[in-house]
């Protein structure tokens, strides 16, 4: 149920199985949200409902965890709205299903400090990563958040030792709540 209500965007805790007053309160917040009188505890009807809804969702994702040979990458992506397209160096492309579905690039070359810092500003420049928005860079990694009215691109990368690693979300306005699944998913399970 944590899990289901944490995908939903009700549970922002850690997945532990204990039903305290923080998944209570998600559950509250669900049953207020689909129109339910909101008790903090779920009805067999309502835990079904719940559940259903997050495996149907879940599934029509496609999340599958790959070992991106050619990249050195693993990484769990959605599979039912993306797939393979082609590799250029640095980048493997995955192209959107369909027209409404984002498309995934993961990141991988060999790269110092310098070249670090100049992916950084190389993948600014790019039609897909809009102007606006969170720009953070480290050392040893860095995070792009580019939105507008065309665009909303997520990026992040990493240095570790002698080679980049990384990933992008290009996705279009109007789909946060899947995209933050979808960047959920890969930053949980993404392994250079």
């Amino acid at each position: 149920l944590q899990s289901a209500l944490q995908w939903f965007g009700f549970y922002p805790g850690a997945i532990d199985g204990a039903y305290g007053p923080g998944t209570r309160n998600s559950m509250a917040a669900w049953q207020e949200a689909e129109a339910l009188e909101p008790t903090g505890i779920l009805t067999t009807r309502q835990r079904r409902m719940l559940l259903e809804d997050w495996r149907t969702e879940r599934s029509a994702f496609g999340f599958t965890e790959l070992l991106e040979a050619e990249s050195g990458i693993t990484v769990t992506l959605p599979l039912g709205l993306v797939e393979f397209d082609h590799y250029e160096p640095p980048f493997v492309h995955y192209r959107a299903k369909d027209a409404s579905a984002p498309k995934i690039v993961l990141i991988s070359q060999p790269g110092d400090q310098a070249a670090f810092f100049g992916l950084y500003d190389i993948l600014q420049t790019l039609d897909s990563v809009p102007l606006d928005g969170a720009r953070e860079r480290g050392e040893r990694s860095f995070r792009i958040r580019g939105t507008s009215a065309k665009a909303d691109t997520t990026i992040f990368a990493q240095r570790i030792g002698d080679r980049i690693k990384g990933w992008m979300l290009i996705s279009t306005p109007g789909n946060e709540a899947r995209d933050a699944r979808i960047v959920k998913a890969i930053e949980d399970s993404f392994k250079p």
